[in-house]
């Protein structure tokens, strides 16, 4: 069972597009999210059809490490969190639950929206992160 979030929202950003934000305080390390996915495909799977394209912007390694199986996209907020380089939120894989947990970094106020980091410039500058070979 996953319980849904029942302290946040979402509505426009003015970092980007759409946002997540708080609905009521959120203390430190409290769950934000949890969350399970969809396989776009697995490492060493050569990609077939091009709309998965569309997704690369969006895509996640399962599990969060070097020794990544899955490129995947997370449902819930999971690809609606915001960037920023002083995120107060970041996630984490549970491999044994096949999901994505997002929590907070310190504690978010009401009406703060809650960002992630993404990764260095450099990693998305490059896209080395989209090349599966």
């Amino acid at each position: 069972m996953i319980k849904l979030p029942t302290k946040i929202y979402i509505d426009r950003s003015p970092i980007h597009g759409w946002g997540v934000f708080a609905s009521e305080t959120i203390e430190k390390d409290e769950l934000i999210e949890e969350t399970p996915y969809f396989t776009l495909f697995q490492r060493g799977e050569e990609k077939k059809d091009c709309n998965k394209e569309l997704l690369n912007d969006y895509r996640f390694l399962f599990p969060a490490s070097i020794d990544w199986k899955e490129q995947v996209i997370p449902f819930g907020c999971g690809c609606i969190y915001n960037h920023s380089e002083d995120s107060n939120a970041y996630w984490e894989t549970d491999e044994n639950r096949g999901t994505f947990k997002y929590k907070a970094k310190r504690k978010i106020l009401p009406g703060e929206e809650i960002c992630t980091y993404y990764g260095p410039a450099s990693y998305w500058n490059k896209r080395d992160h989209i090349n599966i070979k």
